[in-house]
């Protein structure tokens, strides 16, 4: 049997390419009123399907917050004019699978306090080129505290879980939204 050049190369281009195939999946929540808490820690989950049996490959989340002193209103501003205590700030995100995530660790993050708080938003991505820290809120793409990498090869769909923390009363933090987008290649 001969084959002619162009159907070797487009039958190594079919194979290559189902290779590279990925599916993606995104959920988002926008809170209004904002998710409150002073002191404490709280959970909030989106659902994501649609991606078969496929396995994870890729996974960045973005969590929109406010950290101020006492109190936050409503709709996430900043109404204290005193010290914010970032460093009080804990997110960690949980799989369908039941693997945790660190974004960022009270105890470990380099995050210092700010006069007067603000609203920031973070997008977590293991490509970043920094994690966060400094004295404050800066919106960006920050690498994560542990890497999402450690969610890939698990099957991404159900229920992810933010659980966001602040270690003392006196200047809550608020989540204003939450989302997250799964890429997942095809089971070979």
């Amino acid at each position: 049997m001969k084959l002619s050049l162009a159907t070797i190369l487009l039958l190594f281009s079919t194979a290559n390419s189902a290779q590279a195939i990925t599916v993606t999946s995104y959920a988002s929540a926008i809170y209004n009123p904002v998710l409150l808490i002073d002191g404490d820690t709280g959970t909030t989950f989106l659902k994501i399907s649609g991606l078969g049996s496929s396995s994870i490959g890729k996974v960045n989340v973005t969590v929109r917050l406010t950290k101020c002193d006492d109190p936050i209103d409503a709709s996430g501003g900043c109404i204290g004019l005193g010290t914010s205590f970032n460093d009080e700030i804990s997110l960690q995100l949980t799989s369908p699978m039941g693997t945790t995530v660190y974004l960022i660790n009270p105890n470990i993050n380099s995050l210092t306090g700010q006069t007067p708080g603000r609203r920031a938003q973070f997008t977590f991505d293991d490509d970043a080129l920094t994690t966060i820290g400094g004295n404050e809120l800066i919106s960006g793409t920050y690498r994560p505290l542990e890497p999402l990498s450690r969610f890939n090869g698990e099957n991404g769909n159900g229920d992810w879980i933010l659980t966001y923390g602040d270690k003392s009363t006196g200047d809550p933090l608020s989540v204003n939204a939450f989302s997250i987008k799964v890429g997942a290649v095809p089971v070979p």
